[in-house]
């Protein structure tokens, strides 16, 4: 018969006690008593998640000043947003919404203007980082832009 040994069982249940009272308690004690430190710090929920999402907006601007929003996948012939090519889906940056924006004047045949409204999602919410004309053939004057 093997010896029997009460130590190991009572330092394993001891600190399988001590990691339950940390994992269970840790988050409790800077959310609700606002203590912070290296050890125990705010829980934070998603904070990093969607800080790549970008929102593309296009606008044909007639000369007289109506606007009127832009589809740009029905404008380049395409049957959807799955069927258009990737540059037309993923429009990353501001070079890449201007590039965008080109094109559609171009099938647009300069008759109008095209405006683009390109936005971020930063900690702080969106943010515009582009927001002007892009056709570069037709001058417009400024109350239409």
């Amino acid at each position: 018969m093997l010896p029997v040994n009460d130590r190991p069982p009572r330092a394993r249940a001891a600190l399988f006690a001590a990691l339950l009272a940390v994992i269970v308690l840790g988050p409790a004690y800077p959310q609700l008593m606002g203590g912070s430190g290296r050890w125990l710090r705010p829980w934070t929920m998603l904070s990093t998640l969607g800080l790549d999402a970008t929102a593309v907006e296009y606008w044909r601007v007639s000369r007289d000043g109506n606007r009127s929003w832009l589809d740009r996948y029905d404008t380049i012939a395409h049957a959807g947003r799955d069927a258009a090519p990737r540059y037309l889906r993923e429009v990353r940056t501001a070079r890449e919404a201007v590039f965008v924006g080109e094109r559609l004047c171009e099938l647009l045949g300069g008759a109008d203007e095209v405006h683009v409204r390109f936005r971020r999602a930063t900690p702080e919410g969106w943010k515009t980082q582009l927001d002007r004309g892009v056709c570069r053939t037709v001058p417009f004057p400024e109350a239409a832009r």
